[in-house]
């Protein structure tokens, strides 16, 4: 049943045999032959050649390989693009508090931006300088003090700035020197963040207000924020999975038993994430398209890791299966494709009291991928192929014969018809009279599904002259190859590693005398 696309192009190598393509290696020894040679009639060895199931399946592309089970049991695989979302919204929104902030009065809140629903306990600060503006009036010697008591310096004491001005300069802006926030700790009280300052006149004590006073705060980021992280959304690119198994598919069914969409997540946030299909379809070869259906699309929980364990990485898997899903009857539908659209949900239950974290390398990553194993069963399973042919060079045959010996140890049948057509591909003749079995199944355990041992088949192709010659005015040989399983599809068989085919094959040809 499973030999798929790849044996379907193994197959074509054998059907070039059966429409003369092979021939035109006997030819070059016809000719050979020919010159120095009168015998009317020459048996012509062609191929003689031994392939695994393994040999088969090693042409893939990047996005779709084989794995072999403990018991060399195959499964074809295809992945979807790995997709991801990092922490850069949220350090973006946090950012945006930076800027010049005027001090109003000797005690004043800074705006402090941060997403919706999002409670920050603290933020350590990898980039940032900070510098104090502001115009003194006062002509006389005066003590200024600055405080930040939610700016925590790396020693672990409030950030404050204290500045001796012996007199004023109404009309020049003083400047501070600029200091570099890297590892300072911010810690918001109620998402605010306080400045306080204090401009005491020496002589007397007085305290006073600065007219004019700016807080400025450039280039600020964070390498870690801990706190409630809030009930964001995180939308993840829609992708789409290509599935070639069908892509030449025409009839015929295919069921595997045990097949799977798996999504595998990789998280870094260190809170609860929830995992949600928004679109989940499989499109089939006919162009319509199946959802898949589970209970559990929208709530796949994904694993994180703690606080303790800030920095590390936490793997989910999931797998919709013939137990939690309709996938049997999807995957049953001819696919081409898996189209899908995933988000993540952070906080799913609103929880304030779980506290945790992010990273400036925190990322979500997911992956999609379809699981195919070689275990199944399939009944008029039909795929087509246009081959270009040229037989006008080949000339004097007066008939010709192709002897097909294949020994099979894998639970599969595989018949074959062909057309050939002209230049405007009108049918000039077919390749057999009906469709003709070229390879038989070898035989299967029905309780196990396994093979119990190797079929033989031999098949004899003949061609008379004057079907030799209507043939040589064809241009292309349109083949269609029918696949199904031990006992027509009824049976659900496997598919080992170990498993192959043997195929030789001879061609007779007989010159014109």
């Amino acid at each position: 049943m499973n030999l798929h696309l790849s044996a379907l192009k193994t197959y074509s190598l054998l059907c070039l045999c059966l429409s003369f393509l092979f021939f035109s290696t006997g030819c070059k020894k016809y000719d050979e032959v020919k010159i120095g040679n009168t015998d009317p009639e020459y048996a012509i060895p062609l191929v003689q050649t031994n392939f695994s199931i393994e040999d088969i399946l090693n042409n893939f592309d990047d996005d779709t390989f084989v794995t072999i089970g403990a018991d060399g049991l195959i499964t074809l695989n295809y992945k979807g693009e790995v997709t991801a979302r990092s922490s850069t919204d949220i350090f973006e929104s946090v950012a945006q508090t930076q800027g010049q902030f005027p001090l109003l009065d000797t005690s004043s809140v800074l705006p402090f931006a941060t997403p919706n629903g999002f409670d920050m306990d603290f933020a350590i600060i990898n980039n940032g300088t900070l510098r104090f503006i502001y115009f003194n009036t006062i002509l006389e010697p005066m003590n200024m003090t600055i405080k930040l008591p939610n700016l925590i310096t790396p020693g672990g004491e409030a950030f404050e700035y204290k500045q001796y001005h012996p007199t004023g300069h109404p009309s020049l802006p003083f400047l501070s020197e600029v200091f570099d926030l890297k590892n300072h700790i911010l810690k918001p009280t109620n998402d605010s963040i306080y400045v306080q300052y204090e401009a005491i006149i020496e002589s007397s004590g007085e305290r006073k207000k600065i007219d004019v006073a700016l807080l400025e705060l450039l280039d600020f980021t964070a390498s870690y924020i801990e706190g409630y992280m809030g009930n964001e959304i995180y939308s993840i690119p829609r992708d789409t999975i290509e599935i070639d198994f069908f892509e030449n598919w025409t009839r015929g069914d295919v069921r595997f038993e045990e097949p799977k969409i798996s999504a595998f997540v990789i998280n870094s946030f260190g809170f609860p994430v929830r995992s949600k299909a928004n679109i989940m379809n499989i499109i089939s070869a006919d162009g319509s398209v199946v959802p898949l259906q589970s209970n559990y699309l929208d709530s796949i929980n994904v694993a994180y890791p703690t606080i303790a364990e800030a920095g590390e990485e936490k793997t989910t898997y999931f797998s919709f299966d013939k137990d939690n899903s309709n996938i049997i009857e999807v995957l049953g539908s001819s696919p081409v494709a898996v189209d899908y659209e995933m988000e993540a949900l952070a906080n799913p239950d609103r929880d304030t009291t779980i506290r945790g974290f992010m990273t400036d390398s925190s990322r979500f990553r997911i992956q999609i991928e379809v699981e195919l194993p070689m275990y199944g069963k399939a009944s008029g399973f039909a795929a087509n192929e246009i081959l270009d042919i040229n037989l006008s060079q080949y000339e004097n045959v007066a008939s010709a014969e192709l002897k097909i010996v294949s020994e099979n140890t894998l639970p599969l049948n595989v018949g074959l018809q062909g057309y050939f057509l002209d230049g405007n591909q009108n049918i000039i003749d077919s390749l057999f009279e009906e469709v003709k079995s070229v390879i038989a199944s070898a035989p299967v355990d029905v309780a196990t599904g396994e093979v119990t041992g190797m079929e033989k088949l031999v098949r004899f192709i003949p061609i008379d002259r004057d079907r030799f010659k209507r043939l040589q005015n064809s241009k292309q040989l349109m083949l269609t190859t029918f696949f199904s399983s031990y006992d027509d599809g009824q049976v659900p068989i496997k598919i080992f590693n170990t498993q192959g085919i043997s195929i030789r094959m001879g061609l007779k040809v007989e010159l014109e005398r």
